[in-house]
């Protein structure tokens, strides 16, 4: 599960990267964002219709 949850935030990374044209938040940023359940469930609804 580490290792799913750590490639889903780094396509977060990725994402925000194209999105912005700047350099993404750090992984532990990223994961402080998501604590929240829906935040995750929005983040990985982008991720998976894209």
């Amino acid at each position: 599960m580490n290792k799913w949850a750590l490639g889903m935030i780094r396509k977060l990374q990725k994402e925000e990267e194209t999105e912005t044209g700047k350099e993404a938040k750090s992984v532990k940023r990223i994961m402080a964002k998501l604590q929240s359940p829906t935040a995750a469930l929005e983040a990985l609804a982008t991720l998976i219709n894209k």
